[in-house]
């Protein structure tokens, strides 16, 4: 039947024995065996707090469901708190579509904060998993206040959902660190679900499905350092929900070159704001396809590269937004577009009629003339405001002769000089 640590302060439950993947029960090290009733819980720690449980495996004989629950159930007179797991191994050896290796923070009213976790083992059972068929390797969340704390140093295997964070808002989780692991064979690797303040870094991924998706919003969620490898072609690695926006950063990660759809826009109008800095897409042909995302997100990519094989590498820059001082050692490359206001230092300033103007456009070329006239329009496409809001000069290249340079239209200039003379035509405004 189910061990039970309730209402406990202080406690440290040590097996003393080293666990891993091929080093937990198999090794005769100390740990739990599940022998109750199909669907139980092994370990159930209750309104504890201050506690240490480290060294032990705990192996559910492909029957329990949850092997280790943490929460606040019950007449709650005290909270769960600053307690730590250490060096645990889990393990289940079938498909089992409610199996929950960790579960933290189900049903407590408040106060269920400050639980870490480290060298954290998970093998979920089965193989190839659907969404749902082989359960969850760890979940925080669905009760109030699941504050601070982290896993770190861990490996999940064939989970429908590695790690799942479940809820959000003011009393979901918030301010949580997942940190430096090894995911391998997982539907997802990250399943955040209303999520706040999450970092996700230094994580190795092999051979899953749909890696990280936001089913719901997420808000503040950093994506950092990891490798996404074993790809499976066509697969997305990070999706958005359809309906509701998220504020995601996703900075220096790498991706095999495998044709995947590393980023997908969600569908429809959904307002998101992405922050994409630094990542080695999987190929050229497979960048993520900023553009799809509403009219509505902010999405911006500062040094992104995609691979291209034996082109070598590809950089593309997308629009950048800014909303304060923006301050650039090289060279920009590619367009500017929108106003930009302010002071330019160490760059041409223009005036209109005294007023410095951030939005003024300078252009040259030449033009013959015809029995000493002629109508230039201006090349690519390039256009003014009106024929009021630039002026134009113009010089005789072929004589010292006087001409005439007229704006007619925002798209053209009315010439006049003499005979077949070509003029250089100089023309500035907005």
């Amino acid at each position: 039947s189910t061990l039970n640590f309730s209402k406990c302060w202080g406690v440290t439950v040590d097996f003393g024995a080293s666990q891993g993947q091929a080093t937990a029960a198999e090794a005769g090290n100390g740990g739990f065996f599940w022998a109750g009733a199909s669907g139980g819980t092994v370990l159930n720690i209750n309104q504890t707090r201050d506690s240490i449980f480290k060294h032990f495996f705990i192996h559910c004989n492909s029957s329990c469901n949850i092997p280790l629950n943490i929460d606040s159930t019950g007449t709650v007179n005290t909270i769960t708190t600053n307690d730590t797991f250490e060096d645990i191994d889990i393990r289940n050896d079938v498909s089992n579509p409610n199996f929950i290796g960790v579960q933290v923070c189900a049903t407590a009213p408040g106060n269920c904060e400050l639980m870490y976790l480290t060298r954290l083992t998970v093998a979920c059972g089965g193989s190839g998993p659907t969404s749902t068929s082989n359960g969850i390797g760890f979940i925080i969340g669905g009760g109030g206040e699941p504050f601070g704390g982290g896993i770190s140093k861990f490996a999940f295997t064939n989970c429908s959902q590695a790690i799942y964070l479940n809820g959000g808002g003011a009393q979901g989780v918030n301010v949580f660190a997942i940190d430096n692991g090894l995911m391998q064979g997982n539907y997802n690797d990250l399943y955040d679900r209303n999520g706040r303040s999450v970092s996700y870094k230094n994580i190795r991924s092999e051979y899953g499905t749909a890696q990280i998706t936001f089913p719901y919003s997420a808000e503040d969620i950093v994506i950092e350092d990891n490798s996404f490898s074993g790809l499976t072609a066509g697969t997305t690695t990070i999706s958005f929900s359809p309906t509701s926006g998220t504020r995601v950063r996703v900075i220096n990660n790498t991706w095999d070159s495998v044709a995947v759809y590393p980023i997908v826009a969600p569908s429809g109008s959904n307002s998101v704001q992405l922050d994409s800095q630094d990542n080695l897409y999987p190929s050229a042909a497979y960048c993520p396809n900023f553009a799809a995302f509403s009219a509505t997100s902010q999405v911006t990519s500062i040094g992104d590269n995609c691979t291209a094989g034996a082109a070598g590498t590809a950089l593309f820059q997308n629009p950048v937004k800014v909303g304060g001082n923006l301050t650039v050692g090289g060279t920009i490359t590619g367009n500017l577009t929108g106003n930009i206001t302010g002071s330019a230092s160490n760059n041409p300033q223009v005036y209109e009629a005294g007023v410095l103007t951030a939005r003024e456009k300078i252009y040259t070329n030449t033009q013959a003339l015809s029995t000493g006239a002629a109508t230039h329009s201006f090349a690519n496409s390039f256009t003014y405001t009106s024929s009021s809001t630039f002026g134009c000069t113009c010089t005789d290249q072929t004589a010292a002769n006087a001409c005439r340079a007229v704006p007619a239209s925002a798209t053209t200039v009315t010439l006049a000089g003499i005979g077949s003379d070509v003029l250089w035509l100089s023309c500035s405004g907005h």
